[in-house]
C-alpha cells in the first residue's frame, strides 16, 4: 500500500507500522457511520476542511467532495481550494450541504478556533466535526502513552520518542469547548474507553442551541452503592449549612433573586418569600412550569445561562446558580456565564454559586473517572464536572466581581450518615481557617462593586 493509502503514511519509527491495522478499521467504520448518520449520497456537496492530498476523498471516491487545505495539493483527486478556513473561506453561505472536518480542530490555534468553528457553519447547512478525546491514553499523533497529559515544556524529548508531528501544533480539545464551537458531541469508544468526540450536524437540522445538562443514567455505579438514608441525611445539611452562611454573609433580608438553571428547586430555602422575589430560569420548559405552580418561583422562563440577553441590566440582588455551573463548565468556559451575572446585578448585589470542588478527595476522583470516559459509568453523568476554587475565583474578578470562597460540606453524601455527622463537626472549622477550597461543595460569594 502506497503512504498515501495509509492512516500513518508520513509518520516515522515502527510505532506507526503496528497502529496502521487498527487505526485503517477504525477509519472504515468511521466512514460507515458518518454516511449512515449524516444521510449522506452521492448529490451531497461535501467540503472537506483539511484535507490534506486525499483525506475523505480518497475513501469514498464516489462522493461529491471539495478539498480545502492551507497547503496546495496539486495532486488532490478532486476540486480543491487553497484556503485559511479561519480566515475567509471562498465559497457563498451555504454552498455545501455539508462541512467534513476529521482531526483538525486540535491543529487550529485556541485563539483561532472561534472563527474557525463560524466559517465552516457559514459555508455548510450541516457539518461533521472530529476530534482526539483529550482522556484517552495514547496520544493520536505521536501515538505514545499519555504525551498529551504532560506540561508543554515536559513534552518535547518524550515526543521525539513517537511517530512525529509537530509538538506545537497539536493542542487536543475537551468535549465543552468542542460542543461550545459547534453542538452536541457524541464520543467514539475503543472499548470502555472515549477515544474520540463527534459533532453531527445534519444538513437541514434546526442549528443547535446552547447545551443544557447531559441525560442522567440512574444505573451506575455509585447510585447502585448508595442508601437514601446517606442522601437524605447529606441534602438535610447542605441545605441547612447554605442557609446558614448566606445568611450570616449577605446580611440581605429582602431583594430580587434570580435563579439560573433553577431545576425543580430553585432555592426558595435560601431566600423565602415574600420577602425575596424570586424569578426561575431553566433550559427546560416543564421545569419553568413546574415551579410556577408549585409557588417555588413568582416568576420563570426558558433561557440558558450566559445567553439571557432579553433580560435588563442592574436588575437583581442575587443571582443564584445552585448546582449549575458544574454542568456548564462540561460544555464550555465559564467567563460568558460570569460576565451575564455581572450585567444582571445591581451595585452591591451577589453572584451566589454553590458547586462541588475538585480539590476534594471526592473531586479529583470524580475528575479522573470523566476524564478517562468512565463518568457515566460511574456516577451517571459525564458532565459532573468538579469545579477548580480558583477557576471560580479567576472567572469572578475577570468579570469585575469580588469574591470570596465558604466550604458547605467536607463530607460526601455517599458515606453512612453516622460518617456525615462526624464530617459536619469540620465545615464551620475549615470555613474560618480558610480550608474552603479543599471542600467537598463549595460557596461562592462574588459582590458587584
Amino acid at each position: 500500500m502506497s503512504d498515501e493509502g495509509k492512516v500513518f503514511g508520513r509518520a516515522r519509527g515502527s510505532l506507526p507500522r503496528l497502529a496502521e491495522p487498527f487505526s485503517r478499521r477504525a477509519r472504515a467504520r468511521r466512514l460507515a457511520a458518518f454516511i449512515a448518520e449524516a444521510g449522506i449520497g452521492p448529490e451531497t456537496r461535501i467540503l472537506d476542511i483539511g484535507s490534506g492530498s486525499r483525506g475523505l476523498i480518497g475513501q469514498a471516491p464516489g462522493l461529491d467532495i471539495t478539498g480545502v487545505d492551507l497547503e496546495a495539493r496539486p495532486d488532490y483527486p478532486g476540486p480543491f481550494t487553497q484556503a485559511d478556513a479561519s480566515e475567509r473561506l471562498p465559497f457563498s453561505d451555504d454552498a455545501f450541504d455539508l462541512a467534513y472536518c476529521s482531526s483538525v480542530i486540535e491543529h487550529v490555534p485556541p485563539e483561532r478556533r472561534a472563527a474557525f468553528a463560524a466559517e465552516l457553519r457559514r459555508v455548510a447547512r450541516g457539518w461533521y466535526v472530529q476530534t482526539p478525546a483529550v482522556g484517552f491514553p495514547i496520544e493520536p499523533h505521536s501515538l505514545l502513552p499519555g504525551a498529551h497529559w504532560l506540561p508543554r515544556r515536559m513534552r518535547g524529548a518524550y515526543w521525539r520518542l513517537g511517530a512525529g508531528s509537530d509538538i506545537d501544533e497539536i493542542n487536543l480539545l475537551p468535549r465543552r469547548e468542542l460542543e461550545g464551537l459547534f453542538g452536541p458531541a457524541r464520543r467514539e469508544r475503543f472499548g470502555p474507553l472515549t477515544k474520540s468526540w463527534i459533532a453531527l450536524h445534519r444538513p437541514g437540522q434546526s442549528r443547535p442551541e446552547a447545551a443544557g445538562s447531559e441525560p442522567y443514567d440512574p444505573d451506575n455505579f455509585l447510585d447502585r452503592h448508595t442508601r437514601q438514608s446517606a442522601l437524605d441525611a447529606f441534602y438535610a445539611h447542605q441545605a441547612e449549612r447554605e442557609a446558614t452562611i448566606l445568611r450570616e454573609r449577605l446580611a440581605l433580608d429582602r431583594g430580587d433573586v434570580l435563579s439560573v438553571g433553577c431545576g425543580w428547586h430553585p432555592g426558595r430555602h435560601l431566600f423565602p418569600a415574600p420577602a425575596f422575589r424570586l424569578t426561575g430560569v431553566d433550559a427546560d420548559p416543564a421545569k419553568v412550569q413546574g415551579v410556577l405552580v408549585a409557588g417555588r418561583a413568582d416568576a420563570a422562563q426558558a433561557g440558558f445561562a450566559g445567553r439571557l440577553d432579553d433580560l435588563c441590566s442592574a436588575q437583581f440582588d442575587v443571582v443564584l446558580y445552585r448546582l449549575v455551573l458544574h454542568h456548564i463548565a462540561y460544555h464550555e468556559p465559564l467567563d460568558r456565564v460570569f460576565r451575564e451575572a455581572a450585567r444582571l446585578l445591581i451595585s452591591g448585589g451577589a453572584l451566589v454559586a454553590i458547586e462541588p470542588g475538585l480539590w476534594h478527595p471526592v473531586g479529583l476522583g470524580l475528575a479522573a473517572a470523566n476524564r478517562l470516559g468512565l463518568g457515566v459509568a460511574a456516577h451517571g453523568t459525564p458532565d459532573d464536572v468538579p469545579l477548580s476554587p480558583r477557576v471560580l475565583m479567576s472567572a469572578a474578578r475577570d468579570a469585575g466581581l469580588e469574591p470570596e470562597l465558604h466550604v458547605i460540606t467536607f463530607g460526601w453524601r455517599r458515606l453512612p450518615p453516622a460518617t456525615q455527622r462526624w464530617t459536619a463537626r469540620l465545615d464551620r472549622l475549615g470555613d474560618r481557617s480558610g480550608l474552603a477550597r479543599f471542600g467537598h461543595t463549595l460557596l461562592l460569594i462574588a459582590r458587584r462593586p
